[in-house]
């Protein structure tokens, strides 16, 4: 397995946005960088499975695994799992959220990426709707969970999700309703908070829903962010998970630049999550960019049409979200 961050060593907090790099800019020297460890496996990768019953899943669910650097021949991927509650590592404030709103099973994409996610790798997930934002913002919230509260002194976020447009707010919509009973976070007592910064309101009004200790995660275009990154507006000294929501179409609206500049302030051992509906080579380049210090990784597609299939055969709760979440 790759390396698990999760340290006891005691280590000396991180420094401000100001001390990390060049005035006016949020770039760092990683390599000279002092910041704390943190967790990225919640669970082993795949143990107590068989083979033959992770492909029977795979096959059910319309799940083709392409790439696993760490099977080396041998089939060890997850499983995509029946039940949010199989994983046995959610917060139970967010397993009570997901009961809330209906959500009783996890779609194709989540049923395959929870299991890889919280075990800490890396991924890449081909799929004609991206919209199941829960398949990376569980695991997210799971890690901010692990981590100390947020002060001014290490302000969030500590999840960065970029996003092709303002169109794509409702992922801040879909965070918020996972994050309803986060205030019973054993970390964060004064619960969750998550900020969309580009779209629906001034950049003063974000900056004020900021704060000074910034918000456990963010959700904004490449643009907005490095343009507030570059203000000394948002600091990404604290980030560990990062996510490309709808990558393809990022790069289609020409910010591949953006991205790759923005993962370089991000710490290199953070967990990153990519989704996309097509695999394009400038796609699957900066995806080797930014997925370098973690580990190559995992790398699946779902089918368009179970993926239609199980959005038909959701709960009427359930099925009531998803189509909020993807307009």
């Amino acid at each position: 397995l790759r390396p698990d961050y999760a340290s006891s060593a005691a280590v000396p907090a991180m420094p401000s946005q100001a001390d990390a790099g060049a005035s006016g800019s949020s770039w760092a020297d990683w390599r000279t960088q002092e910041r704390r460890p943190f967790r990225r496996a919640f669970m082993p990768y795949g143990a107590g499975q068989t083979a033959a019953e992770a492909k029977r899943r795979r096959t059910a669910r319309g799940i083709d695994l392409v790439e696993d650097p760490l099977s080396e021949g041998n089939e060890v991927t997850p499983a995509p799992v029946d039940s949010f509650e199989e994983l046995g590592t959610l917060p139970p404030f967010l397993l009570e959220a997901m009961r809330d709103a209906g959500r009783l099973e996890p779609g194709p994409l989540q049923a395959q990426i929870l299991p890889i996610a919280l075990a800490g790798q890396n991924v890449v997930a081909i799929a004609s709707s991206t919209g199941e934002s829960a398949a990376y913002l569980l695991p997210a919230v799971t890690h901010v969970e692990d981590q100390h509260a947020l002060s001014e002194e290490e302000p969030g976020p500590v999840v960065l999700v970029m996003v092709p447009s303002e169109k794509l707010a409702p992922i801040t919509q879909e965070a918020e309703s996972l994050l309803v009973h986060s205030a019973r976070s054993k970390a964060h007592s004064s619960g969750m908070r998550v900020v969309n910064v580009s779209g629906g309101g001034t950049r003063s009004e974000k900056l004020q829903q900021l704060g000074a200790q910034g918000a456990h995660i963010v959700v904004g275009t490449p643009k907005r962010i490095k343009d507030m990154g570059l203000k000394e507006q948002l600091s990404l000294l604290r980030v560990t998970f990062l996510v490309l929501e709808s990558a393809d179409r990022i790069l289609q609206l020409g910010m591949g630049s953006l991205v790759s500049e923005i993962g370089s302030w991000v710490r290199p051992e953070r967990q990153t999550i990519i989704l996309a509906a097509t695999w394009p080579k400038p796609l699957k380049d900066i995806a080797s960019t930014l997925c370098h210090g973690g580990g190559d990784p995992v790398r699946i597609i779902v089918s368009a049409s179970e993926q239609a299939e199980a959005e038909a055969e959701a709960t009427p709760a359930a099925a009531t979200k998803g189509k909020e979440a993807a307009t």
